[in-house]
C-alpha cells in the first residue's frame, strides 16, 4: 500500500480538509486509489453527506475502517451487519457499496470524525491521541447508559448510530447519563 498525505484540499468550496490518498493492491494484481477523507462526514452538510452516501462509498473503506478502529473486517462486518461475502467480493474487485451499505460505513467513519472533533475543542489533544483507537475501544465496553450493552451493538441501523453520536456529545457536554 502506498499513502501520501494532500493539504489543503476543498470537498466544499472553503472547506479544507486533508486527505490521504492510498494505492492498494487486489489480490488479482490490479490496483485501487482511494481518497481516505480526513476530519470531513461529521462537519460535512446533511445534502452533501447523503449525496456521498448514495453514490456509494469504495468497498475498501471498510478495510480502511477496521485497520483504523483495530479489530478485524469479519468483526466489523458483523457489528454492521452486513453481508461479509459480498462486501468482500466488492473489495476484492475495488467496486462501490449501495447507498444502504455506504450509509452504515459512511455512519461509523462520521463517528470516528467526531470523536476527533470532540477533542480539537476540548483543548489540544493529547500527543498521539487517535479518534479511531479510542472509539474501537469504547465501542466494545458495555455501558450503564445502554443498559449494559456495547455501543457496537448500535451501529447496524442509522437510528442507532444517531443515538451513538448523541451519546458522545452528553459525555463532551458532562450530561452524560
Amino acid at each position: 500500500m502506498k499513502s501520501h498525505l494532500t493539504y489543503p484540499t476543498y470537498l466544499l468550496s472553503g472547506t479544507p480538509m486533508a486527505i490521504t490518498r492510498k494505492t492498494f493492491e487486489l489480490g488479482d494484481g490490479n490496483q485501487v486509489t482511494l481518497d481516505w477523507i480526513k476530519h470531513d462526514l461529521y462537519a460535512m452538510p446533511e445534502p452533501e453527506y447523503i449525496d456521498r452516501v448514495i453514490s456509494g462509498v469504495n468497498a475498501y473503506w471498510l478495510v480502511d475502517l477496521a485497520t483504523h478502529l483495530h479489530t478485524s473486517r469479519k468483526h466489523l462486518l458483523s457489528h454492521l451487519n452486513l453481508p461479509n461475502t459480498t462486501i468482500e467480493r466488492k473489495i476484492a474487485k475495488g467496486e462501490a457499496l449501495g447507498p444502504q451499505e455506504s450509509e452504515r460505513i459512511a455512519g461509523l467513519k462520521r463517528l470516528i470524525d467526531q470523536v476527533q472533533s470532540m477533542v480539537e475543542e476540548s483543548g489540544e489533544p493529547p500527543q498521539g491521541f487517535d479518534a479511531a483507537v479510542w472509539l474501537g475501544q469504547w465501542l466494545e465496553a458495555p455501558l450503564p447508559a445502554l443498559a449494559g450493552k456495547k455501543p457496537a451493538h448500535y451501529l447496524s441501523t442509522v437510528t442507532g448510530q444517531n443515538m451513538l453520536s448523541r451519546l458522545l456529545a452528553q459525555m463532551q457536554s458532562g450530561a452524560y447519563a
